[in-house]
């Protein structure tokens, strides 16, 4: 299973220009796709990445939403065309974003007999019910503190749920291709880069079955 090639390397130095050409090589899109997206010229895409141009900072925000950046990668860009960073990051402890807790919570309560889980952009575990921490409690002898404090690895590692999942192949092989397109989608993300590297090595990952990187129905639901 051939890691993502994505040649992209973030750095303090990088200028606007050379931040965006990158972006767009990672997108797979043309000058002149982008600038079709964008609705401006190529010409003006053109100046932009050889430095002939500064963009304003709605222009940085606007390229950046065109190419499908998240907030922080949105963040990024804004820095490296000499601009603040406009997207605040909270954690989920932050009294702003108290309703946002109270929804999450109430949502992994409701799954009742069910094991429900929250989990952040690199897969650690925010919340959980009781059911949830139940089955894992239930692993004889007890993960590791670092593998039950991570779903994938919760899932993936030999030490464990995995020899508690009857299909586990079948469940493995969904998350590690959307694994996949995480990475690829957010190559500046260098924690999520080193767990899909970290996973890829977990004894019978690297014999799962291969295919598309193609959302397809799996990706909605899998039963385990």
């Amino acid at each position: 299973m051939p890691a993502p090639t994505l040649e992209h390397v973030a750095t303090k130095t990088a200028t606007f220009g050379e931040e965006l050409r990158r972006w767009r090589a990672a997108r797979g899109v043309s000058q002149l796709d982008l600038a079709g997206a964008a609705e401006v010229s190529q010409r003006h895409v053109s100046f932009l990445e050889t430095g002939r141009s500064k963009p304003s900072p709605e222009m940085v925000i606007h390229l950046g939403r065109t190419l499908d950046l998240g907030l922080r990668d949105q963040n990024l860009l804004l820095g490296a065309a000499g601009y603040a960073p406009v997207y605040a990051e909270r954690g989920l402890d932050d009294p702003d974003l108290d309703q946002v807790r109270d929804v999450l919570t109430t949502l992994v309560a409701v799954h009742g007999h069910f094991p429900a889980y929250v989990v952040d952009r690199r897969w650690d575990l925010v919340l959980a019910n009781p059911m949830a921490q139940l089955i894992v409690g239930a692993v004889d002898p007890a993960p590791p503190a670092s593998v039950a404090a991570n779903i994938l690895r919760l899932i993936l590692h030999p030490e464990g749920l995995r020899p508690m999942i009857v299909n586990w192949e079948q469940l493995a092989t969904t998350l590690i291709h959307r694994l996949e397109r995480e990475v690829t989608h957010s190559p500046n993300d260098s924690g999520l880069q080193a767990l899909y590297d970290e996973a890829r090595v977990y004894p019978g990952v690297d014999a799962l079955p291969t295919r598309s990187l193609l959302p397809d129905g799996n990706d909605l639901l899998v039963p385990v």
